[in-house]
């Protein structure tokens, strides 16, 4: 009994440390600190992400930095390749003229039978070169799911548009949804934050743009559990899994918790 109360002394004892280790570092970075969070508004996917991010790829957004955004978010899709195996091809796209528009709408929902002949819905973030048809359209998903047909009829609106599906973990579209359509995955916790990053370097000389993108970048991180939080359970889980009997104080401690 003496061995399993030093064992679970043990155990409180690391965990706290831990604890203060990382509260440490929250206090000298502010990450916990998040303007998304504190309006309750972090997983808002129309008011929140598609918003922002719409705004940034904006080339006529307040943000100042015309399409550099956008520049960087091209590169970033041409190195990803198609679902349904289609071939690759570099997106050709001018940027310098063009516009962003957040729930872009196309229509009426029409769900045929006929695949290729269901129409309607409102595309997340569409950007649109002026002069042209030329578009790049971005389903985006934070917590919502599929929709019958979804990807085909965005696809059916815009024939020759690049079609983008982004999720939290870049998951590929459901059949349901795509068909046999061709489209790119980005994911939130990588394709997203890298490109956020990107977009902070570009602002490095304009503190409220680059802090503002920053705050975003923390809260992406923070829902795809990659935040300074996150990464303190995870040391914590790792310290009790990983020795024999602090995972049995663990138990113990859970029942006394019971």
């Amino acid at each position: 009994m003496n061995n399993q109360i030093q064992s679970a002394q043990n155990l409180l004892s690391q965990v706290n440390t831990i604890r203060k280790s990382y509260e440490k570092v929250e206090q000298a970075t502010g990450e916990n600190f998040n303007l998304f969070s504190i309006l309750g508004i972090e997983r808002s996917e129309v008011k929140t992400h598609s918003a922002f991010i719409a705004h940034l790829l904006n080339a006529e957004g307040e943000h100042g930095f015309s399409n550099l955004f956008l520049d960087e978010f091209i590169k970033l899709i041409n190195d990803k390749p198609f679902q349904n195996n289609f071939e690759n091809q570099v997106l050709n796209f001018n940027s310098e003229n063009s516009k962003a528009y957040k729930e872009h709408y196309c229509r009426t929902v029409n769900i045929s039978e006929d695949v290729l002949k269901s129409t309607g819905g409102s595309i997340d973030i569409l950007i649109k070169e002026k002069a042209t048809n030329n578009v790049i359209l971005i389903e985006n998903k934070i917590d919502a799911g599929d929709q019958k047909h979804q990807l085909v009829r965005y696809h059916n609106a815009f024939r020759k548009g690049l079609l983008i599906y982004l999720t939290l973990s870049g998951n590929e579209s459901s059949e349901t949804s795509a068909e046999s359509i061709s489209y790119k995955c980005l994911s939130y916790e990588e394709d997203i934050i890298n490109w956020l990053e990107e977009c902070q370097k570009i602002a490095v000389d304009n503190p409220v743009v680059r802090e503002t993108i920053k705050q975003y970048k923390n809260l992406i991180k923070k829902i795809t559990y990659q935040n300074i939080n996150s990464q303190m359970e995870k040391e914590i889980i790792e310290l009790i899994t990983e020795n024999q009997n602090y995972f049995a104080s663990y138990i113990e401690l859970q029942k006394i918790n019971l």
